[in-house]
């Protein structure tokens, strides 16, 4: 449950886009610290070496959502590229 609240506490405090192909090691190195914070806070006495994320998709209530988001910012930077030609 500490990992999950890690997690999610960090995923929450970034954007979907830095934690799917931008900055996964970066959103890793956070929960870790923070999954560190939670465990010395309990007083627990364990010491975390590594978090790391297997596979990062958005929930399945927003998939459809982040897929248009998604094409919608290739669509702009299609246009762009296209302006600037």
């Amino acid at each position: 449950m500490a990992a999950e609240i890690a997690v999610r506490g960090v995923i929450g405090r970034n954007p979907i886009q830095a934690a799917l192909p931008d900055r996964p090691q970066q959103i890793a190195t956070d929960a870790q610290d923070e999954r560190q914070r939670l465990r010395d806070a309990q007083g627990a006495g364990i010491l975390v070496i590594q978090v790391p994320l297997q596979r990062v998709d958005p929930p399945a209530e927003v998939t459809d959502a982040f897929n248009d988001a998604q094409r919608a910012r290739a669509e702009r930077v299609r246009a762009r590229n296209e302006a600037a030609a």
